[in-house]
């Protein structure tokens, strides 16, 4: 409402990371990666990130790792169990809608309803109601309270 600008329907590339745990040299990924991942991490035992791996050949470096679709492989020496968190991008639903600002366009006026519950001071009884604003428009410091 504060930007001016409509909301655009549409695939888009957004940032995901996500906690995977090594079963038998691999780690799945709930999603597909699109591109090539951003980074890969052992987590260290108080759940900040560690050691950073790279992109490679893991059956013959511990620090490295691959990648096809969703399932990463990391060298044998890397015990069951151990946690890594992955940096990576993956495509929005085909109805993910987007926001643009920019400092071209200008907040519309709208009309506002707002239901409310209003308590009397008296004899604390409740009623609910509505708060109709016919021609608001929002500025950066809006409020509700």
């Amino acid at each position: 409402m504060l930007t001016g600008n409509n909301l655009v329907e549409g695939v888009k590339k957004v940032d995901r990371n996500e906690v995977g745990i090594v079963t038998s040299s691999k780690i799945t990924l709930s999603k597909t990666p699109q591109g090539a991942l951003v980074s890969v991490f052992k987590l260290n035992a108080d759940g900040t990130n560690g050691e950073e791996f790279t992109l490679g050949t893991p059956a013959t470096n511990a620090k490295e790792y691959s990648i096809v679709g969703k399932e990463l492989t990391v060298h044998s020496g890397v015990a069951n169990g151990t946690q890594f968190r992955v940096y990576y991008q993956v495509n929005t639903a085909i109805d993910a809608k987007t926001i643009k600002v920019t400092s071209t366009s200008f907040g519309k006026s709208f009309r506002v309803v707002l239901d409310v519950l209003v308590t009397d001071e008296f004899t604390k009884a409740q009623y609910f109601g509505q708060l109709r604003i016919p021609n608001a428009k929002f500025e950066d410091n809006f409020n509700l309270s």
